[in-house]
């Protein structure tokens, strides 16, 4: 599980920020994203959530860079 952080510009010139958590599992090569406005905590157990209801199989392990959004509560 990873996150990116995506840059755009809107059509009155503003910039905008948001964030693409990315898992992908490594037998398979299946992939979930979802895209959030915050690098939080939150963002990220939802994004495992989500990705629990995607994948057609159970997750057993879930690898992550130990990024703050990682951390604490996410467990």
């Amino acid at each position: 599980m990873d996150v990116k952080f995506l840059s755009f510009i809107d059509e009155h010139g503003e910039k905008i920020r948001r964030l693409q958590y990315t898992a992908i599992d490594d037998a398979t090569r299946v992939r979930a994203l979802k895209i959030y406005e915050k690098h939080t905590q939150a963002s990220a157990i939802d994004f495992v959530d989500h990705i629990i209801g995607k994948f057609p199989f159970r997750i057993k392990e879930i690898r992550t860079d130990n990024g703050l959004e990682f951390l604490a509560k996410f467990h």
